[in-house]
């Protein structure tokens, strides 16, 4: 489930620079689910791209998000 199995298994890729100041736009979508032990597990894939010209900086697949199941009628 962790990284990408064409990538050697790294999450992300740096595609170019960018500058302190610079506006972005992220795109994110959750890739897959699942349970384990009272928690649950979040794959979660993002592009991160400049507003001025869309050009693609950032990919990323897979990054993993391990979050706690709260019991029915908790709010903690």
């Amino acid at each position: 489930m962790d990284g990408g199995p064409t990538w050697s298994n790294r999450n992300t890729r740096s595609l170019g620079e960018v500058y302190a100041g610079e506006e972005l736009e992220v795109k994110y979508i959750v890739s897959e689910k699942k349970e384990d032990k009272g928690y649950g597990i979040l794959a979660i894939d993002f592009e991160i791209s400049m507003v001025r010209d869309k050009k693609l900086v950032i990919v990323s697949h897979k990054n993993l998000y391990r979050i706690k199941r709260l019991s029915p009628g908790s709010h903690s």
